[in-house]
């Protein structure tokens, strides 16, 4: 299991309560309240438990989001369990708000689905498959940059048609125009939501040309992605 930027492991045993066995260090998750982990194995083979882990850092600005492999087996003293491998594994653009990303494995190869913003501000899946000797190029850039040049934060104080007064977390108001991104991210827009919109370009009424709007995580404005 995963708790902050740690991977923890717990002994089943007849005793009332879980045994836990050791514990290690891994990235920032970038969420709360951590990340997800699979085990795999080579059936009872003796040493061949992995665990798989997927992270992604929590500055707010970065998109990627990396693949982890640690040994099952806790060796040290404090115990803690020694990392096989790391890769980029793709990007998650909602830098803002939780990747539940939970890396897949099966048939000796290891899964990992994410996502991305497009040229056009438009939100694309893509897979990761990682193999033993694989050679191939990713589906798409394992690290896919943001599209957008400019973000901004808030809480929905009103909406007048295609225009959105958001409050940011100073307490400053802002304007964004959701023109071009309103019949899919209606259901965001609603007063008192908290949002992140993101664009290119700032119209002549200096309001901020949305080309993607995502829920930004939180009330406070603590784990919304700096304004830019």
């Amino acid at each position: 299991m995963s708790h902050g930027s740690t991977v923890t492991t717990w002994q089943v045993s007849s005793a009332p309560a879980l045994v836990q066995e050791a514990s290690a260090g891994i990235v920032a998750g970038g969420q709360d309240p951590g990340f997800f982990t699979t085990v795999s194995s080579n059936g009872n083979a003796t040493g061949s438990a992995i665990i798989w882990a997927v992270g992604r850092p929590s500055d707010g600005t970065t998109t990627a989001v990396t693949l982890y492999a640690f040994d099952a087996r806790p060796s040290g003293n404090p115990a803690t369990f020694n990392r096989l491998y790391s890769a980029p594994a793709g990007s998650w653009p909602n830098t803002g708000g939780n990747a539940n990303i939970v890396p897949v494995v099966a048939n000796g190869k290891v899964y990992v689905a994410s996502a991305y913003l497009d040229a056009t501000g438009n939100t694309r899946g893509q897979l990761n498959i990682f193999g033993a000797g694989g050679t191939a190029s990713p589906l798409v850039s394992s690290v896919a940059p943001l599209a957008s040049t400019h973000a901004i934060s808030g809480t929905v104080l009103k909406t007048n048609g295609p225009t959105v007064t958001l409050q940011t977390r100073t307490g400053t108001t802002a304007t964004v125009d959701i023109s071009q991104v309103m019949e899919k991210r209606a259901h965001l827009l609603k007063e008192g939501a908290h949002i992140t919109a993101e664009g290119s370009s700032v119209g002549p009424t200096g309001a901020l040309l949305a080309t993607a709007v995502v829920h930004a995580k939180g009330r406070t404005g603590d784990l919304w992605p700096p304004n830019r």
